[in-house]
Order: C-alpha cells, then sequence, then structure tokens
C-alpha cells in the first residue's frame, strides 16, 4: 500500500529550492493553474505552493485552494518521483472568489485542471 502521507519531507521549504524551480524548471499550465516542474536529485516528490494574495484577496478563499492542491498532491505524489513542483494558482472562475461559497465550488473548477496538470508531469 502507498504511503499517503504528506511529510516535512515533500514540501519545499527553502527560498532557494522555490528560485531553482522557477528559473530552471518547466512551465505547464492548464486553465488559471500553472506547475513549475525541475527534477530533483531526492527520490521523492517536493511540493511548494504560490498563492499570491493578489489573486486571490480573502485568505479563506487561499487557503482553502491551498488545502485542495495539498490534497490532490497527496494522492498523485507516488507518480511523481523525482519532481520538486510549484503549483501557482493564478485565477479561477470570477464567481468562486466569494468565500461564502462552499468548497465544492471551488474544488469544481480546481480539480480537473489539477488532474490535467499531473497526468502532463507524469508523461513528461
Amino acid at each position: 500500500m502507498a504511503n499517503l502521507t504528506f511529510p516535512r519531507t515533500s514540501r519545499l521549504l527553502s527560498a532557494k529550492a522555490y528560485k531553482q524551480v522557477f528559473e530552471c524548471g518547466r512551465k505547464l499550465k492548464q486553465g488559471g493553474v500553472f506547475l513549475y516542474v525541475y527534477p530533483n536529485e531526492e527520490k521523492v516528490a517536493r511540493l511548494g505552493l504560490a498563492i499570491s494574495k493578489r489573486s486571490f484577496a480573502s485568505s479563506v478563499c487561499r487557503n482553502r485552494i491551498k488545502r485542495m492542491v495539498r490534497e490532490r498532491f497527496r494522492l498523485e505524489q507516488a507518480k511523481l518521483l523525482g519532481w520538486d513542483i510549484v503549483v501557482m494558482v493564478k485565477r479561477l472562475p470570477v464567481e468562486t472568489e466569494q468565500k461564502s461559497l462552499p468548497s465544492s465550488a471551488i474544488e469544481g473548477p480546481l480539480v480537473p485542471w489539477m488532474d490535467g496538470l499531473w497526468h502532463m508531469l507524469c508523461r513528461a
């Protein structure tokens, strides 16, 4: 059975690691979601998140997006071994930016975009 946890070793933690991925990595885009990917020497997939306050003023919305991205990564990380990945969400459909909406309203457009990007990365 696969280990479906999200430990500290599966996270990009330093500014140096983020900088390396942004400067040297490849960019994949689907909808309003960007993946910056860079192969790492470790045999583990590592995730970094870059969800800006400028794109999503509501902290509730930003945190909800982060939780959903981490969950999708947690489920797919066994297929993504050997990659450093930074996920940047620039936009979602306008009606999803209201903080009073249920998580399913944000999850609706975000999950298919994320799944499409994970599959593009697995093929790379």
